[in-house]
């Protein structure tokens, strides 16, 4: 089968299904193309049931591919019910308000930081705040899944026509949110490669601390945006008594390189984020190629190299 054949095939089979096994016919299928972060495109099976807010979509793209390996299909649509009934229970621990209602979302109402160029056909149609060569976006957060992941929802012109509230106060709300939700931390670099590999990190050894520190929040989801929040940046620089680079190393986080310990090789780090996004980062979660700056003198943020901020 060709890809849209395989789809379609999917859709019929997992709603004939799951209409037989209700007894009824409750529940359709839609097969669309979702523009995610950075522009890239996937193919999402959305099962809709009678009377439920929540719709979850299934991405359709690798099963494709396992069936071109040689996966039989039917297998494939047998495991994406068993995803959907997954999916069903956790939807059902969401706090779903009517996203229309100013009033009852606003609490909910996060930041989320995109590359801008990547996104500028999506951020025609949401409201966004420019931030150096980025956008601050607004999403709808429904909460966390048993997986540590997140659900939300980006908030859309439509959505933000209807609360009529200024930009500016929009995000001074969602900003509290964000950080209320999201608490953010550092830890060095070194502390994150013991965690993450103990057996070349030892805690006993007699590595020096390189200067180089991670920000992300308590998820270590979407953790970028927190270069955003209220004085952190800052009251870490004072305390370091320096100012900062910053690496977006992907939109889960940032690394922050003391001044004072890398005056030389800002060339460096600068080719570091370059190699990091080519090799290492995946298109999804891909944030930016430019380094920042951050002078605690003048509490500001600029491209590193550039003369003027986009902000």
């Amino acid at each position: 089968m060709k890809k849209s054949e395989f789809f379609d095939y999917l859709k019929e089979d997992v709603v004939n299904n799951l209409n037989e096994d209700c007894g009824s016919e409750e529940y359709s299928g839609l097969v669309s193309e979702i523009v995610k972060n950075n522009g890239i495109v996937l193919h999402g099976l959305t099962i809709r049931k009678a009377e439920e807010v929540v719709s979850p979509n299934i991405y359709l793209d690798s099963y494709y591919d396992e069936y071109c390996l040689g996966k039989p299909a039917r297998n494939i649509s047998s495991e994406i019910i068993a995803i959907y009934h997954s999916i069903e229970k956790q939807n059902a621990k969401y706090k779903v308000d009517d996203i229309f209602d100013f009033a009852a979302a606003k609490d909910d109402i996060i930041l989320q930081l995109v590359n801008f160029k990547k996104n500028e056909k999506m951020l025609q149609d949401c409201p966004h705040k420019r931030f150096l060569d980025l956008a601050t976006t607004f999403r709808y957060f429904a909460g966390k899944d048993d997986s540590n992941g997140i659900a939300t929802l980006l908030v859309s012109n439509d959505v933000y026509q209807k609360w009529d509230i200024d930009i500016e106060e929009l995000y001074q709300i969602a900003l509290s949110n964000t950080m209320r939700l999201f608490p953010w931390k550092i830890v060095s670099l070194l502390e994150t490669m013991r965690r993450l590999q103990p057996e070349i990190f030892p805690l006993d050894d007699d590595i020096e601390d390189s200067g180089i520190y991670v920000l992300t929040n308590d998820l270590s989801i979407n953790g970028a945006t927190c270069i955003l929040y209220n004085s952190v940046i800052k009251d870490f620089a004072n305390e370091k008594g320096c100012n900062l680079f910053i690496l977006p190393s992907s939109r889960h986080e940032t690394m922050l390189v003391l001044e004072d310990e890398q005056k030389q090789d800002s060339e460096f780090l600068q080719n570091l984020i370059v190699e990091a996004n080519q090799s290492v980062v995946g298109l999804i979660d891909f944030l930016s190629d430019n380094m920042y700056y951050y002078d605690r003198e003048t509490d500001e943020f600029r491209i590193y190299g550039a003369e003027d901020s986009d902000e």
